[in-house]
């Protein structure tokens, strides 16, 4: 692919968007207002339309607000217009083509509104195949039209700030790239979500015909079973006559063994540290780097209703409760799973010890893999979904296993944003709690019995949980959040050492990491000295200090056409997951930017114990004036920062005295050593010293 070509022609778009704003507007406005109409709605792929749309808003093409405001128009115009035609024409519509070559497609949304009520106006939106649906049954089934304005508008407003979202990130991480090599990366992202999407689609259709497909060649293959005499014994241990489906015993016993499998494999790769390991270290960097203290507290609450101090006993209360009520067997069973299941767990993190994650202040002491948590809360929440949904009718089943799923869901990334265990360590613990689930299902299902009620089951298991975990809370959630609190130890360094380059690079780091665990920035600036006067320091210099400021408000400004000029971050750099203490800029002789942004060291210089002073990391780079804006790192282009540095020192006050020295290549971390770093490093100190 000639990605100069495009790129060119990309330039000539950026141009035209830039000196006709409304164009892009009105594109924003039409694609919103046509995923929101009957049929067409479903065609359109809203995820790579709304994407673009926001790619170019973060790449600072497009300003944040009006293009947000004229795709929420779209969206909100276009559910009216639907809602407008139902009202219209009402009935007649089911005879009007395409509806009535596509019953069902009504069928769906009638049936999805009956059970909903106003609330699908606003669910529905997210809800791929009746999205478009929605608005037009609610105008055929005559919902008054200020309840649907005021259900329509802020579903309009949340799908277009979803669907967008992705597409500003794009935008925003181009600008970390040379020209060329944006267009590439905006061009293939879209192109990875268009082909996504088409791969959904089709992997949705192949899928269900797939499942059918299996579904007969097991039904085949069970009554081979049953009319086998050598198979007598299986199936009629699992087979009773009243069951309608019996061959899904079967597909129980396969589930198992290939959840079995996949759990040996995990096993297998964590001890060997084989290819399903590679994703422990980005996954896990990723969760550290999105550590956030209200967030910590919300997560230790979740992953309380994964412990085996709670779900234990709370399994125990629902047994007796169910004996109590009668439903022996069912007790028997659900006990039967959820206490096999956990001693299974304990049994594996006995077998084979697995270090877990570091980097918190008070790491568990025994094996991570796997993590008792996913696999104790997909047990006992699992199999409390199956026995609730047995007893109740088909068309509400979906929501009962949703809820069970998003509540296994949201312990096992609980697990993994607090840094407790590695993503093998959860995905292990999903696969062994599963087994233990899909066990219970297939002894509850051999024979009949009394189902238990439905709502009295679930009020007594949701009692339990909180009865129990609200004990075990009061007594161990500040346990909690410090075991949990992110840990990077503080080192005291001896000054005159560190400023005759006598301290091992080990010691004070020479590069931070992405959200990923990659480099992103390398840390050439070393600087002793009261934060307050560098801040005094670099002002007399000339420079500009920015206020650090990363919420989501400052970030839409950022992205706005009139702002790019003084070329900051848009997504913040952390360094031990703090975002910086100052962001400086200045131009230099020949009008180009440069920059340097300073973080906490978790370091302290010292001479005697008496006097320590504060040590700051700093990066230092350049800009280069372009249509685009883009940085272009230090370390990759070695001129750019020989100039920038020279500026920086000419500019730096009298009070701080500096020396350049050399990092070698073979001093240089392994992850810097791949961004051919000059090795040049700044030490900067007070003149007093």
């Amino acid at each position: 692919m000639d990605f100069a070509y495009i790129h060119h022609l990309m330039a000539g778009l950026i141009g035209y968007l830039h000196t006709h704003p409304h164009t892009a507007y009105l594109v924003a406005f039409a694609v919103a207002f046509a995923e929101s109409l009957p049929i067409i709605g479903t065609i359109i792929p809203g995820s790579v339309t709304m994407t673009a749309i926001g790619a170019l808003i973060g790449g600072g093409i497009l300003p944040a607000t009006p293009t947000l405001i004229c795709a929420t128009l779209g969206a909100f115009v276009g559910d009216f217009f639907s809602y407008w035609v139902g009202a219209r024409y009402n009935q007649r519509l089911r005879s009007i083509w395409p509806l009535n070559k596509n019953p069902r497609w009504l069928t769906l949304g009638e049936d999805f509104f009956r059970k909903h009520g106003g609330k699908s106006v606003v669910f529905g939106r997210f809800f791929g195949p009746i999205r478009s649906a929605v608005p037009l049954i609610a105008g055929m089934m005559h919902m008054r039209t200020g309840r649907f304005i005021m259900a329509a508008l802020p579903s309009a407003t949340i799908w277009v700030v979803i669907y967008i979202l992705p597409g500003i990130l794009v935008g925003a991480l181009s600008l970390e790239l040379p020209p060329a090599a944006a267009t590439k990366f905006i061009l293939l992202t879209l192109c990875a979500v268009a082909f996504g999407w088409l791969i959904f689609v089709g992997m949705h259709i192949c899928f269900k015909r797939a499942l059918q497909l299996i579904d007969r060649l097991i039904e085949k293959a069970w009554t081979a079973w049953f009319q086998s005499s050598r198979m007598t014994v299986i199936t009629d241990f699992f087979n009773h006559p009243y069951q309608t489906h019996p061959h899904q015993q079967l597909t129980r016993m396969i589930a198992i063994f290939l959840c079995g499998l996949i759990f040996i494999w995990l096993w297998i790769s964590v001890y060997s540290q084989g290819v399903l390991t590679w994703g422990n270290t980005p996954v896990y960097s990723l969760f550290r780097y999105l550590r956030h203290l209200p967030l910590d507290n919300v997560a230790i609450a979740i992953t309380f209703l994964g412990d085996k101090k709670i779900l234990l006993p709370a399994a125990l209360l629902v047994g007796l409760w169910l004996i109590w009520r009668r439903n022996i067997r069912i007790g028997y069973i659900w006990l039967s799973t959820v206490v096999l299941g956990a001693g299974a767990g304990y049994l594996a993190k006995y077998v084979y010890f697995s270090p877990r994650p570091q980097g918190i202040l008070n790491v568990a002491l025994d094996s991570s893999f796997p993590s008792g948590h996913a696999s104790l809360s997909m047990i006992f929440y699992g199999f409390l979904a199956f026995l609730i949904a047995s007893a109740v009718t088909p068309s509400r089943r979906g929501f009962i296993y949703s809820i069970a799923g998003i509540v296994i869901g949201l312990v096992s990334l609980s697990r993994l944003y607090l840094g407790a265990h590695w993503l093998t360590d959860v995905l292990a613990g999903i696969f062994l709690g599963l087994i233990f689930v899909l066990l219970g299902v297939l002894f509850y299902v051999r024979r009949p019995m009394r189902s238990a009620q439905p709502g009295a089951l679930a009020g007594i298991s949701l009692s339990a949980v909180l009865v129990v975990g609200s004990i075990y809370g009061v007594t161990h959630f500040r346990m909690a959040q410090h075991d949990y609190t992110l840990y990077w130890p503080n080192i005291t360094i001896d000054q005159d050492s560190w400023w005759e380059s006598n301290i091992r690079n080990e010691e004070i780091p020479l590069f931070t990491t992405s959200g990923l665990g990659h480099l992103k920035e390398v840390l050439n600036v070393q600087w002793a000295g009261g934060l307050d006067d560098i801040t005094t320091a670099m002002l007399k210099g000339g420079w500009v200090n920015h206020a650090i400021d990363f919420r989501l408000s400052s970030v839409l400004h950022r992205l706005s056409v009139s702002s790019h000029s003084a070329h900051l971050p848009i997504l913040p750099v952390r360094y031990h997951n703090e975002t910086p203490v100052r962001l400086f800029t200045r131009l230099d002789d020949q009008g180009q930017q440069i920059t340097l942004i300073l973080w906490r060291s978790f370091a302290t210089l010292e001479n005697n114990p008496t006097t320590a002073k504060a040590f700051w990391l700093g990066s230092l780079y350049a800009y280069v004036s372009h249509e685009n804006r883009i940085k272009l790192p230090a370390q990759k282009v070695r001129a750019l920062y020989d100039s920038a540095a020279k500026n920086f020192l000419k500019s730096l006050s009298s009070s701080f005295m500096f020396k350049v020295i050399h990092v070698s290549y073979e001093d240089q971390p392994l992850v810097v050593q791949k961004v051919d770093w000059d090795g040049k490093l700044l030490l900067i100190r007070p003149n007093s010293d």
